[in-house]
């Protein structure tokens, strides 16, 4: 019940208390059933997610790397690969791309040793895999994989999980290599998509609006930027509050955005409210937390 009230505070208002809920679950799972029963693995990765919400990647990490100890020991080759994809994923977004490369090699032997008949796991590898590539610098050859993906998936429908996340990643490495017209239409598509499939106050929206919004804006078609980040930033308010750590994302890009045009006290207003957000929720070192102080002192300084 722990375990599940905290996955819905996750997706609610009520999100702040979701940490200590997960938290709670793991210990009582633990105790009860021991680390390596599939309800104490799942209430570990549910802790990781709320870990990497906050920006505590240190706790983050070694949250993920307790799963894949506790997983090795279980002869399940699937369990493994789950803590070793929910690992990479962890190293990847704490900035860490090459940790997060040798944590996915150490999946790719696992596949091809024990999964290889399991094409769910296999792709989210490569997806995870070709997400790594444009965060160490080399797009080209993400795209590429992505592209073998994509022909791999053959008939799943279009908001099947497994094609959204390929297109997020074509996204990605698209925008990493300076293709922003064409990074702005993926993102575009899986907006439609999660359009069609998902509650209009669904996080999962906010984030491709955002997304679609901050690339938009990277290529200088500010026009069409505004109105995405601000449907994200109304769908993150509305759903999960004003003081939902993500909802930074598009209010960060927007003050930017707002600078560019040229109306500095809005771009001022929207990037102190950003430095507020995340100087409560994000460690002193975050390197988003930092990037926002040096743009918002920029903006301050050009001002006076």
């Amino acid at each position: 019940a722990l375990n599940n009230l905290g996955l819905a505070d996750r997706g609610l208002e009520s999100w702040v208390s979701a940490e200590e809920r997960l938290q709670r679950a793991v210990e009582i799972f633990e105790g009860a059933y021991g680390p390596g029963h599939q309800w104490a693995v799942s209430g570990r990765r549910n802790l990781t997610s709320e870990l990497i919400l906050r920006h505590r990647w240190s706790e983050a990490r070694a949250v993920a790397r307790r799963l894949v100890e506790v997983t090795e020991g279980t002869g399940n080759p699937p369990s493994l690969g789950d803590a070793l994809f929910n690992l990479a994923r962890v190293e990847r977004l704490a900035g860490r791309p090459r940790e997060a490369w040798t944590t996915l090699q150490s999946a790719e032997d696992l596949i091809r040793r024990e999964l290889t008949s399991d094409s769910s796991r296999r792709l989210r590898h490569q997806t995870q895999t070709a997400r790594v590539l444009s965060a160490l610098g080399r797009p080209e050859e993400a795209l590429r994989l992505l592209a073998q993906i994509d022909a791999e998936q053959g008939e799943l429908p279009a908001h099947h999980v497994t094609r959204l996340r390929t297109e997020d990643a074509y996204g990605a490495a698209l925008r990493r290599a300076s293709r922003l017209d064409e990074a702005a239409e993926r993102f575009r598509r899986v907006v439609a998509i999660r359009e069609a499939h998902v509650a209009q106050n669904s996080r999962l929206l906010a984030d491709a609006y955002s997304r679609l919004g901050s690339t938009l804006a990277a290529s200088g078609r500010l026009d069409e930027a505004a109105p995405a980040l601000g449907r994200a930033i109304s769908i993150f308010e509305s759903s999960l509050g004003p003081d939902y750590p993500e909802l930074s994302v598009p209010l960060h890009a927007l003050g930017l955005l707002e600078q560019r045009l040229g109306r500095i006290e809005t771009a001022r207003g929207l990037l102190e409210r950003v430095v507020e957000l995340r100087r409560r929720h994000y460690p002193a070192d975050d390197r988003d937390l930092l990037a926002a102080e040096d743009d918002l002192a920029e903006l301050v300084a050009a001002s006076e």
